[in-house]
């Protein structure tokens, strides 16, 4: 009970500069934008003492090289991997970044509404006009700024098991049908730890986070199979070391 009493002022606290930063996005567009973003994710990952560091808590894989406009493929586990992610982004040449969701998150009181207001991308994954939609917004956004964007996705379309043990889900093909379509290579990457962990018992020590960025993927002629399986050798890599 007294934890629980010891989080009200923190909530109050995320919920007041959960609606300011919304109406400043909503104003705001680029680079101040773009800003905005970083500063919202930090200020909420220190909110709830996740112990993540971008200077620190970021290992890259000995030949990785940027390039310019690419999607990014992660595991998911929590509302957290946003932030963290957008903090990865920050440190990755502050690119532009778009994250792909589902359109359920919406729904979500406070969060869905910053979700959107960071320029996110929704798709109903049931409504095939909806992908194509989806296809013709990220081909207008790369022709309007040529360079530096980020767009993000989930390619398991849920959140993994790979904590207990269990492994991640099957990559779903829309990932790649993206990438495809707009000539995006693959930047891989791996956030170890259990961010739910930090939602759920707040104010409790846990795990460090940390995120391990994977060499680039050339998209010519891979098979969803072939991007699958190589992302699952370098995350077992990780987690055998």
């Amino acid at each position: 009970m007294l934890k629980k009493i010891l989080l009200i002022p923190k909530l109050i606290k995320f919920m007041i500069v959960s609606i300011r930063l919304k109406n400043r996005l909503k104003k705001n567009k680029n680079e101040k934008n773009r800003k905005e973003k970083h500063q919202w994710s930090k200020f909420i990952i220190n909110l709830l003492e996740v112990d993540f560091n971008k200077d620190s808590s970021i290992e890259y894989s000995k030949d990785f090289r940027l390039e310019d406009n690419l999607l990014l493929i992660s595991n998911h586990r929590s509302f957290l991997d946003i932030l963290i992610i957008e903090q990865v982004i920050q440190k990755l040449n502050n690119k532009n970044s778009s994250f792909i969701a589902k359109k359920e998150l919406l729904k979500i009181p406070i969060v869905g509404n910053i979700i959107k207001s960071f320029g996110t991308l929704f798709i109903d994954r049931g409504n095939p006009r909806d992908f194509i939609k989806l296809l013709k917004t990220i081909k207008k956004q790369l022709k309007e700024t040529e360079k530096d964007n980020i767009f993000v996705i989930f390619p398991e379309g849920t959140r993994d098991r790979i904590i207990n043990n269990k492994g991640m889900n099957s990559f779903k093909e829309g990932y790649l049908k993206i990438a495809q379509k707009n000539s995006l290579n693959i930047l891989p990457i791996f956030i170890e730890g259990n961010t739910e962990n930090y939602l759920e018992n707040i104010g409790e020590q846990k795990n460090p986070i940390k995120v391990h960025i994977f060499n680039i993927i050339n998209i010519e002629n891979k098979t969803n199979e072939e991007i699958e399986n190589k992302y699952n050798e370098e995350v077992n890599k990780v987690i055998n070391k």
